[in-house]
């Protein structure tokens, strides 16, 4: 698609007319939508952004990366609770190459407990360390902390 090429070499504008052309053909067409709400989110135009992930989520509410692209939206502007939420979808996107954790128990949900919390490190190096800038906020939680080892496989050398 041409709108992609122009996505890779950052002309946003270009991407969204080839976009919209493309949907004028195929209006019903998730992808070219969703293509169009990451050229507009990569414009930083995120209300344009959202409005179209929010309208493939209506038609299709089970497509994994319009709600993860939203949940990237919403941290972004500090909505972290409807971010959070959207978040959880990573798990399912073709976009994502990890797994979820395999575990027996529930995922936490800031609630008190007796026991240990474990802290899982599954995002690239960048995410866990925005993310470990979170971690003096559980000095106030009694439980004993546990770390995992940072995912260091996408470090590029």
């Amino acid at each position: 698609n041409l709108g992609n090429g122009f996505q890779v070499i950052g002309d946003y504008s270009q991407a969204i007319e080839c976009y919209q052309r493309a949907l004028k053909m195929e209006p019903n067409n998730l992808d070219f939508k969703l293509n169009l709400g990451n050229a507009y989110s990569r414009m930083n135009s995120y209300e344009k952004a959202t409005q179209i992930y929010e309208e493939i989520i209506n038609l299709n509410p089970g497509n994994p990366s319009a709600h993860f692209y939203l949940a990237q939206i919403q941290l972004f502007l500090g909505n972290f609770q409807a971010g959070w939420m959207e978040y959880e979808w990573r798990w399912l996107t073709i976009e994502n190459d990890s797994k979820p954790l395999k575990t027996s128990r529930q995922a936490w949900q800031g609630e008190p407990f007796e026991g240990c919390l474990y802290i899982w490190a599954e995002q690239g190096m960048g995410d866990q360390i925005l993310h470990a800038s979170m971690l003096p906020e559980l000095r106030k939680f009694p439980q004993k902390k546990i770390i995992s080892k940072p995912v260091t496989n996408t470090l590029v050398g």
